[in-house]
């Protein structure tokens, strides 16, 4: 039998945190207009049928598939959390496909004061099946995660720590390569990428004359790969891994992750595959080895304090980057823009979603 947990689970904790970042993505860029006439207005313009559009507007199938994504996490963390004190599949879908509904009707409500969103009853539904779909699969996976995967990861935790910080680290490096995750394999935005792709470093696109970026715009994924590739060595070191066998292992590694993000930027209409930005990301990794390799075993604090700053300087990089700065005017200095990051995460944009 699963054991009932008595503290707040892992699995509860990162259900707190995703029902956070529902609210958070389903709420910006918080322009709201208590108006009764509005909200009146709002009102009546409002999907109050599931997939029987109001007027001048048709339920998306994009719409549809991106709302059951948001809400399969929930309702996996649901199920895992349940399982865990010992619920029934039945009462586990249950649970999931009310809260489900209920955050999801209580963001749509809230959506009636912002006049940038649209009030969906189609949403609810898609967001409830979402749930209820995930809470399925949480269930099922339940009892393989707490037995066997659990104990393995506490295990690897304890013994080799490093090996989860560069996953982690690799993980992250990967996803911000491909965000905002607007993939498509529609065939002309399949020959756009492909036309558009640059297969040789700093070399031309196959067709067109798109100018290569200023070096500025790789510096921050030189930055981030120095930590991929210090990550990874520090961890290699730790399972004994040296010499010829650690460099083979880590460029081996290094060049796979980054063919694998330029080849899936293939499908990504608002990226481009680049080969310039795989030897950016070669030669930060191998320098991050190089400085994991020169700083371990004798020095691992003075490793971690690198680390951290690399971080803060890639963030800072990426932030600033196109570098074309000038001196606000008056009418520019508003409280928004006193404020660190405000103006940025109000936006209604995919990128300050997968920033969060």
């Amino acid at each position: 039998a699963l054991p009932v947990t008595r503290n707040a689970s892992l699995s509860l904790r990162l259900l707190v945190l995703w029902g956070a970042f529902i609210v958070y993505g389903t709420t910006i860029p918080f322009e709201l207009t208590p108006s009764l006439d509005e909200i009146s207005a709002h009102w009546e313009r409002a999907d109050k049928i599931p997939w029987i559009g109001a007027r001048g507007w048709t339920p998306s199938l994009v719409d549809a598939a991106a709302n059951l994504l948001l809400f399969l996490p929930w309702g996996f963390l649901l199920a895992v959390h349940l399982a865990g004190r010992r619920r029934g599949l039945w009462f586990t879908l249950l649970i999931a496909g009310l809260s489900s509904c209920a955050l999801s009707s209580a963001v749509e409500l809230f959506q009636l004061l912002s006049p940038v969103r649209r009030t969906s009853a189609t949403d609810v539904f898609n967001n409830t099946i979402g749930g209820i779909l995930g809470a399925c699969v949480g269930w099922l996976a339940a009892r393989p995660l707490r037995e066997r995967i659990e104990p393995w990861l506490r295990r690897l935790a304890r013994e080799q720590p490093l090996t989860l910080v560069a996953a982690a680290v690799a993980t992250g490096v990967l996803v911000w390569a491909l965000a905002p995750f607007d993939f498509s394999i529609d065939v002309d935005d399949l020959k756009r990428s492909i036309k558009s792709a640059r297969l040789w470093p700093f070399g031309p696109p196959l067709q067109g004359t798109i100018d290569l970026p200023p070096l500025s715009h790789y510096l921050p994924t030189a930055l981030a790969w120095i930590l991929v590739g210090a990550s990874a060595t520090a961890a290699a070191r730790a399972r004994g891994l040296a010499g010829v066998r650690l460099w083979s292992l880590l460029l081996t590694g290094l060049a796979g992750l980054a063919l694998t993000g330029e080849l899936v930027q293939v499908i990504t209409p608002s990226r481009v595959t680049d080969m310039t930005s795989v030897a950016f990301c070669l030669m930060g990794g191998l320098a991050g080895a190089g400085l994991a390799a020169t700083l371990l075993p004798d020095h691992p604090q003075r490793l971690l304090d690198t680390g951290i700053t690399i971080l803060v300087a890639t963030l800072l990089v990426a932030g600033l980057e196109p570098w074309n700065f000038e001196l606000p005017t008056r009418g520019d200095l508003r409280l928004g823009s006193l404020v660190p990051f405000l103006a940025y995460f109000q936006r209604t944009d995919v990128y300050a979603l997968a920033d969060a």
